[in-house]
């Protein structure tokens, strides 16, 4: 949006003289499901499961992918664990479930595992997590199967049942969703839903197999979406599927948060089957990067569990191609398909220096053996840092191009869910921006931040920092803040600057105060906002950081200097060079001219008309608490004989 250098101090002047949610929100989708206070506010908490130890740790992103259709062949004579039946199955988790041998997922063995009745089952970790598990943020040793994760619940006929069959070293373990549906009393009525997760001995592959799929043409919704796949220790290592129109030619999901339509008219087939398979040549385990300046990202790993050496490529693009078999690769040598090699060896770590400042790099790092055969890759990316902002800086989010997309070198928390930036407005609750056309905002129940780049502080000096906001009118607004610190987080955030409660205004207004800097150094800018369950959106504009001196002269005078035939009583107007809170002003007929009056306006019409056909001089000069401008222009013009008359009503022509 239209940058705005120095609103922030619009107003400086009076600066310096002075339940739980209790309707529902049955519009909006929140989670797939009708929040009703009837629903269980907790899953069942169990304990962690218990699991045999592995080595190294994998990535699932590494396990190959296939699909095929085969016979649907449903389990009988199993454990149907006490309450895993009938209709009131909803959010549950059990833990302790025993597959029957060990089973080796992401390079990490289990002898147990959770079931979750939203659809998908657990390796390390016995609680619930929630109805989108593959984009889940928590992390744990480990990693889950999912077939149809969303808000499941049980009917009449539903049960999960589990068996383990065959003889050693050949046996497989089934859990079996028997007549499952989206949740709801009446919604997704007459749907009957039914699929498997089957673990492998030895090979240690998994299986998620389609049954039945009963979704009547009057089910509401008519459409829902699901998560399905595999996720590994965290959320960036994923192999999950994707389907828009067909889940027989489902593709891979190009983010954790992809999903699978799911309607009256796009059903898997019975015995539809997605098949993992672990990779023969393990990738390294614990692949990270992080920036640790705007030149610099450092990166680490874990070798896989036989120790091969790696290989580690770069690109600024994230497009990498696969690495030939058989093909020795050294430094600054191409991949072709994409990727440039910065290292290949034995160790575990590795900085990348002499960088772009804030731009983003990807990483992938393989392992490979002796026949030079190599692993799928590990990835891994890190944005160096922005170089520090100077000042004055203003930022309207006008260079987003995208919703939810952060302007340079911002970030904030919970961003698509309690945090929002939109390029246009939104059409309700006063979602749109003080200039410009783009904009940032929170959402209800928040207690979230939006984070700036950083901005180079001088110890000694005095700054101004301001926001604009606006509120959709309803209560529950507590705390809007601004703070600055060291790190771009809450626990950064160790300055207050400026602070205001209980907001419900509906035309923007200005949040913004002075502050000094003790200490030099280049410091992060963080709004907070806190509200409860009662409002929906408090949106944001135009952040500014300003060092505070002694003002600017002002500027773009009116008339412009050396106008002729000006009328003797013309509106006489200026525009604020920035800075200030207040202006003298001087005119007469003589040079230099003489101090009429001081004034918090950027315009005045004299009480006495000029003298006609004169040469005028005048001059504004601004202030502010630190003092007045310095070597402002005087300005002059030439009036004419005629005096400016209102044209709505008669006026006097006396002087």
């Amino acid at each position: 949006m239209e940058t705005q250098p120095f609103t922030i101090l619009s107003s400086f002047w009076s600066l310096m003289g002075a339940s739980i949610r209790s309707r529902k929100r049955c519009n909006q989708l929140i989670i797939n499901k009708n929040l009703s206070f009837m629903k269980k506010l907790f899953t069942l908490l169990i304990p962690v499961l218990l699991f045999a130890a592995g080595s190294t740790y994998g990535q699932v992103s590494a396990y190959t992918f296939a699909q095929s259709t085969t016979t649907y062949t449903a389990l009988t004579n199993g454990t149907v664990p006490s309450g895993w039946s009938g209709s009131s199955m909803d959010d549950a988790t059990l833990s302790g479930i025993p597959i029957g041998f060990t089973f080796n997922i992401n390079n990490t063995n289990f002898t147990t595992l959770t079931m979750s009745q939203n659809g998908y089952v657990m390796f390390g970790y016995a609680s619930s997590l929630g109805y989108q598990p593959i984009s889940s943020t928590t992390a744990f040793t480990g990693g889950l199967l999912s077939g149809l994760a969303n808000d499941l619940q049980g009917t009449a006929t539903a049960e999960v049942m589990y068996k383990t069959e065959g003889t050693s070293p050949n046996r497989t373990f089934t859990v079996q969703f028997k007549d499952f549906k989206g949740y709801g009393s009446s919604s997704y009525l007459n749907c009957l839903w039914n699929f498997q997760f089957i673990l492998q001995e030895t090979t240690n592959k998994m299986f998620i197999k389609y049954g039945s799929f009963v979704y009547p043409t009057s089910a509401s919704p008519t459409s829902n979406t699901f998560q399905v796949g595999l996720r590994g220790n965290d959320a960036n290592d994923f192999n999950n599927r994707s389907v828009t129109s067909s889940w027989a030619s489902s593709s891979a999901g190009t983010s954790n948060t992809a999903t699978c339509l799911l309607s009256n008219t796009v059903l898997p087939s019975s015995g539809l089957t997605f098949a993992y398979t672990p990779p023969s040549i393990l990738p390294p385990s614990g692949f990270t990067a992080a920036a640790v300046s705007s030149t610099q990202i450092n990166l680490g790993w874990t070798l896989n569990a036989a120790g091969n050496n790696v290989m580690l490529a770069y690109s600024t693009t994230g497009v990498f191609g696969t690495p030939v078999d058989g093909t020795t690769y050294n430094m600054n040598d191409v991949i072709a398909g994409g990727g440039t090699v910065l290292y290949s060896g034995n160790a575990t770590s590795y900085q990348h220096i002499n960088l772009t400042p804030a731009t983003k790099y990807f990483y992938k790092l393989y392992s490979f053996n002796g026949a030079l055969a190599y692993s799928n890759g590990a990835s891994a990316n890190a944005t160096t840092w922005c170089v520090p902002a100077t000042l004055p800086y203003n930022e309207g989010f006008e260079g987003i191009s995208a919703n939810n997309e952060y302007p340079t070198c911002w970030t904030s928390t919970n961003l698509g869910s309690k945090t929002f930036t939109y390029t246009g407005a939104q059409g309700s609750y006063n979602r749109f921006a003080n200039s410009g056309s783009k904009f940032g905002a929170f959402y209800y129940n928040c207690n979230d931040w939006f984070f700036t780049r950083q901005i180079h502080l001088v110890a000694g000096q005095t700054y101004m920092a301001g926001i604009y906001y606006i509120t959709d009118g309803y209560s529950g607004w507590l705390n809007l803040n601004i703070y600055y610190g060291a790190t771009a987080n809450a626990a950064g955030m160790t300055n207050l600057v400026a602070a205001t409660t209980n907001m419900s205004n509906t035309s923007y207004q200005q949040l913004n105060n002075t502050f000094t800097a003790t200490v030099t150094g280049d410091y992060y800018f963080g709004i907070q906002c806190v509200s409860n369950g009662v409002p929906w959106y408090l949106s944001i504009d135009d952040f500014s950081v300003a060092l505070l001196t002694v003002p600017n002269c002002a500027i773009n005078p009116n008339p412009a200097n050396g106008a002729t035939n000006i009328n003797r009583n013309a509106t006489i107007s200026w525009a604020n060079g920035g800075l200030a809170t207040d202006y003298d002003v001087y005119y007469g007929t003589t040079n230099p001219p003489a101090f009429q009056f001081n004034t918090t306006s950027t315009s005045f019409v004299p009480g006495t008309a000029f003298p006609a056909n004169t040469l005028i001089y005048w001059k504004i000069v601004p202030h502010n608490f630190l003092g007045y401008a310095t070597g402002c222009t005087t300005w002059s013009f030439t009036t004419n004989a005629n005096l400016q008359y209102c044209t709505s009503s008669a006026t006097s022509t006396a002087e």
